[in-house]
């Protein structure tokens, strides 16, 4: 069991224990056959293959995938057809963030399934077909397969799991809840269930689950990280760092845990102490670290407008994702590096690095970042107003998403119109649009994007409506995951503020912000226009105040 890997969190999955069963023989060969109380059966050739497995797994339980790959990579060398070993390498890959080998490996497990149990194979073939949106369907279909065998399988959360990345949060609930009625003791099920209920803005009901598991199971240090993930959510820093704190003194040795502290000393504008949590995730030994201690260095430095800091550690990670073959990672790391030089105005370079990160999309079968590719590629049209090609972007990955199993992304077409409209200058459609989708997106009001904010206060303030205007800006600079990855929208945002205040004739305010804004961007790239306009602003205000 696993789950998906997403960047703004680490999630690790937990494994029950194993007994020995049972012997049978299939095509010839004897296979022994153990109980193993997640999938009813384990079929090896060796009882010691087994043990190597059990305690793996073992491993597997407590975080350490290290040890519990060795462990598996000594199992298949006694038994080269253990089919569920290989599959648990690569499941430990997977929520390490490594997915090639998650695929070198699932894929030797599908080599040798053909001697296992049917229960085995739906769970091998499910995690197989997982692999790619274009297989979901058939993935979706050997897990039914395996809960018609077994409805109370905890291999049937791998369904959910699916259900989560389609963004139907109440089947997914209704997957992993069911598991968690039938006393499932695994972390990842609770993990899993927690996240669906974050997403529904359900706060109090995912930390009852989380809480629940340390209750009737036991203390865990990732599921006070998870209770972590449903403080920052909320905006709630210090409740955050104190489920941080404890997970710390159960194991220290972590490295992620350096990563959360740098997140909320991030939220919180503790610039120096974010950045020396991010740097310890560069001196870590787990490689997956390093790469995150990159792109959260990049995200650090874009909310200082340090660009060009920014694109230094963008290109250090692509270099990071060349080394290990994580061709999803440099795909979106691509997309990052066209952001900041869009943002910078360097449209053209922006476009190559759209065109490297579609080569990449296409080479490995990425079908995600093909996708948002046009939706990318359309932002970048649209800022160079070049609104026929956004258009013809947008119109593309509409298309897409249309031909694809989750049509809950329809939101990022009406958010793209939403950039057109406001660059022709049409304010009423531009609002349309992005109220539209902003009940679309999930986990609660701190976690909406801020581009849209971004986008809907631009209407307002160009149209007059400077209270509106505010009211949107003051929504950006209260963001938690919303802004994390474009932290330069939640700077600027202070820098527009103080203009709407300073119109308003609220000079007090006004000098409050725009000094805000030159306070985060004071070591800024030289020759950005809003911190010269904003050091004009402010040294004419203080010359107005007695």
């Amino acid at each position: 069991m696993r789950m998906r890997f997403w960047t703004k969190t680490i999630i690790f999955s937990l494994c029950l224990g194993l007994l020995f069963l049972s012997v049978r023989s299939l095509s010839g060969v004897e296979k022994k056959t153990f109980d193993d109380k997640e999938v009813g059966k384990i079929t090896t050739t060796s009882p010691e293959a087994y043990q190597y497995y059990s305690e793996g797994r073992k491993h597997h339980v407590q975080g350490d995938y290290r040890k519990s790959i060795a462990l598996m990579e000594k199992a298949i060398a006694i038994d080269p057809e253990f089919a569920m070993a290989y599959r648990s390498i690569a499941t430990a890959y997977n929520n390490l963030g490594y997915q090639s080998e998650w695929k070198k490996y699932i894929q030797k497990a599908l080599d040798v399934s053909d001697k296992v149990s049917k229960k085995e194979r739906y769970i091998i073939q499910g995690d197989f077909y997982d692999q790619s949106e274009k297989t979901y369907d058939k993935a979706i279909e050997a897990y039914k397969k395996l809960l018609e065998l077994d409805p109370k399988s905890v291999y049937g959360m791998n369904l959910g799991i699916i259900y989560t990345d389609l963004e139907e949060w109440d089947k997914a609930v209704e997957i992993f809840e069911g598991l968690r009625q039938n006393k499932d003791t695994s972390y990842l099920n609770y993990a899993n269930l927690a996240d669906a209920y974050m997403a529904k803005a359900l706060f109090d009901k995912a930390r009852e689950v989380l809480e629940e598991y340390q209750n009737r199971i036991g203390k865990k240090n990732w599921i006070h990280l998870r209770i972590a993930d449903n403080y920052i959510y909320q905006g709630k820093f210090d409740l955050a760092l104190a489920e941080v704190d404890k997970a710390f003194h159960l194991n220290p040795k972590v490295p992620w845990l350096h990563g959360y502290r740098g997140v909320i000393s991030h939220y919180r504008d503790n610039l120096i102490e974010a950045e020396k949590s991010y740097q310890k995730l560069l001196e870590a030994e787990e490689p997956r670290a390093n790469y995150y201690g990159m792109r959260n260095l990049a995200s650090l430095y874009l909310q200082q407008g340090k660009f060009k800091k920014a694109k230094d550690q963008f290109k250090k990670a692509i270099a990071w994702t060349e080394k290990f073959k994580e061709m999803r990672s440099k795909a979106g790391c691509h997309g990052a590096l066209a952001w900041v030089d869009s943002t910078t105005g360097n449209h053209d370079e922006a476009l190559k690095e759209l065109e490297k990160s579609w080569d990449t999309a296409v080479a490995s079968d990425l079908t995600y970042y093909q996708r948002f590719n046009f939706y990318w590629k359309g932002l970048i049209y649209a800022r160079m107003k070049s609104l026929d090609k956004a258009k013809e972007a947008a119109e593309e990955f509409k298309a897409r998403v249309e031909e694809g199993m989750n049509r809950k992304e329809i939101r990022f077409y009406y958010d793209l119109m939403g950039k057109i409209e406001l660059e022709r200058e049409n304010i009423a459609k531009t609002i349309e649009y992005i109220n539209k989708i902003l009940p679309m997106h999930t986990y609660g009001p701190l976690n909406k994007p801020a581009w849209s904010l971004e986008n809907l206060a631009l209407a307002y303030f160009r149209s007059g409506e400077l209270d509106k205007a505010k009211a949107e800006y003051e929504r950006i600079i209260s963001l938690t995951t919303g802004r994390f990855d474009i932290g330069d929208i939640y700077a600027k945002s202070f820098y527009m503020l103080g203009k709407i205040f300073e119109e308003q004739g609220l000079k007090a305010k006004a000098i409050e912000h725009y000094e805000k804004f030159l306070d985060l961007w004071k070591d800024a790239d030289p020759g950005i226009a809003e911190v010269e306009d904003a050091k004009k602003m402010l040294a004419g205000l203080k010359r107005q105040i007695p």
